[in-house]
């Protein structure tokens, strides 16, 4: 087997795992916001945006959270 096809297959393997993560730290930005925990919920959207960078679930959650931490300018 190339290395182009290791590459593939490796690929195909990590991206069901990175999207269950993505997903996972989504969901808690999400219930540490609601708790009221907005620098743990920064945290957990900073986690979901390395996965993946064009998560518009996280990034809804970060700009909440940030604002809940009073940092409004990086909110925005």
């Amino acid at each position: 087997m190339n290395k182009t096809g290791i590459l593939a297959l490796l690929f195909c393997i990590s991206s069901p795992v990175a999207a269950e993560d993505e997903t996972s730290a989504v969901q808690a930005c999400q219930k540490a916001f609601i708790a009221g925990e907005y620098a743990q919920a920064v945290t957990f959207a900073n986690q979901a945006l390395k996965a993946s960078s064009d998560n518009r679930e996280a990034y809804l959650c970060l700009g909440r959270a940030q604002g809940g931490v009073g940092d409004h300018a990086a909110a925005i």
